[in-house]
């Protein structure tokens, strides 16, 4: 028997059509709160600077990373989550986990510093950090569906611009205070006003979240027992749209992730001072804040797939440009920012992607296990692309600088081919779902 269609689907006059505008608002608010805490808790950008103020080694630093990193294979069984009468409720609360373990931290940092030392500290935010990041894990595939779920089709590309906007303006106007703080608080104290900060705005979002958004498709998705992750994943494998979807998104993934390298260029080839770096995180939101929002707009008029291959397309041309400015005898500083910029609104509309373009192309298959699975299984790509380009850099060659950047563009091109070239185009020239055929009990229709 086949799955029904997807509620996401529905017409302009259904309870999601006339709920959408209201839960926009609401989850424009919740990015907004979220947004504004993530110059204070990202985990990749402050946790190497606290685990080095207390002492640690690099290679605890590089572990806890890694864990966490892996961790992501979790987010398979999301979908579980997303399922059923509560799932606003679930989901709710494990936002509120995520930002938690960053306030509760900081506030048993504050009061037992002295007593717990460096060591048992770091090995409490290690610990706390897995806890956030399974949580983190769970929701993030199932929430994209709920909103997904309560999007009419033709204003998906609006709604992700207004989540995008509301997300990167404000982290913009957190970055500044962040900045203030360490430098105006003595370290570590410095840190635990931040988690503590970012922890309150995460919290404050994931209730504001819980108490206003409303998930009018809930009786739809409440009809079927929830689906087995894993054979849900091997369906998703035997569909040729997934797999050439799967292709692009890692080629794009692997071009992603040659993207720090930006920073450690201008440290090594433009001799940037210490206090210019931090340019490089007001250059990342503001690339979210304005080109994210206007990209995910022209989605409601191009569709997803064309946004993939631009998102691909602008990514290669800000390798490019990098390329070019450090093969010169000297570079360009703006160039390198302005390039930085592009890869944070991409990874971004990545995301947007992932969330929306699967419940077109397979409308069988629940949003959250598209998400999860192509992430996961791109996952091992960026871990073998980015260290074998810091390799390379590492060589000390004058030319190795561009020769990555080069690749990254490369990478990025091709991952433009294969979303504009062999990954099917679900909508109609009215944005109306196409007619599908038939399937077989363990194969969406949209794959036969």
């Amino acid at each position: 028997m086949t799955s029904p269609a997807h509620p996401s689907f529905s017409s302009l006059e259904s309870p999601i059509a006339k709920t959408w505008k209201q839960n926009a608002v609401h989850t424009a608010i919740f990015e907004f709160f979220w947004g504004a805490g993530m110059p204070f808790c990202f985990p990749f950008a402050v946790l190497p600077l606290y685990f080095v103020a207390l002492g640690r080694s690099r290679v605890f630093l590089q572990s806890v990373l890694v864990i966490i990193a892996l961790l992501g294979v979790l987010q398979i069984w999301s979908g579980r989550w997303s399922h059923g009468a509560r799932r606003h409720m679930r989901i709710s609360l494990l936002w509120m986990l995520n930002g938690g373990v960053w306030l509760l931290y900081g506030l048993l940092a504050f009061a037992l510093l002295d007593r717990l030392g460096p060591t048992f500290l770091a090995a409490l935010l290690a610990a706390s950090l897995m806890l956030g990041s399974l949580a983190f894990y769970l929701a993030n595939p199932a929430y994209y569906e709920l909103l997904v779920d309560n999007i009419p089709l033709p204003r998906r590309g609006a709604m992700a611009a207004i989540r995008i906007l509301a997300n990167g303006t404000a982290a913009l106007l957190a970055v500044p205070l962040a900045s203030f703080l360490m430098q105006a608080v003595p370290t570590p104290e410095n840190f635990h006003w931040r988690f503590a900060i970012g922890g309150v705005l995460m919290m404050g979002g994931s209730v504001w979240f819980f108490a206003f958004f409303r998930d009018a498709a809930v009786s739809t998705a409440a009809e079927t027992p929830p689906p087995a992750p894993l054979s849900t994943v091997r369906r998703l494998l035997r569909c040729p749209p997934f797999r050439r979807f799967l292709i692009g998104h890692m080629v794009l993934a692997s071009a992603q992730s040659l993207a720090p390298l930006l920073v450690a260029a201008a440290k090594d080839r433009l001799q940037f001072p210490p206090n210019e770096m931090e340019h490089f995180v007001l250059f990342f939101f503001l690339g979210i804040a304005i080109l994210g929002p206007l990209i995910a707009w022209l989605a409601d008029r191009i569709g997803f797939r064309r946004v993939a291959v631009l998102n691909s397309t602008l990514l290669a041309l800000a390798f490019l440009a990098a390329a070019w400015i450090l093969f010169r005898p000297s570079g360009h500083g703006p160039t390198l920012l302005g390039a930085y910029g592009i890869y944070g609104a991409s990874i971004l509309l990545g995301t947007v992607v992932l969330s929306h373009f699967g419940s077109e192309l397979i409308p069988e298959v629940r949003p959250s296990f598209f998400f999860a699975t192509a992430v996961v299984l791109a996952g091992p790509c960026s871990l073998l692309a980015a260290p074998l380009a810091g390799a390379i850099v590492d060589t000390g060659n004058a030319f190795a600088y561009p020769l990555v950047f080069a690749g990254g563009a490369i990478l990025a091109l091709m991952a433009a081919l294969v979303f504009g070239r062999w990954v099917p185009e679900p909508r109609s020239p009215y944005c109306i779902r196409p007619e599908r055929t038939p399937a077989t009990p363990d194969t969406p229709r949209s794959c036969t």
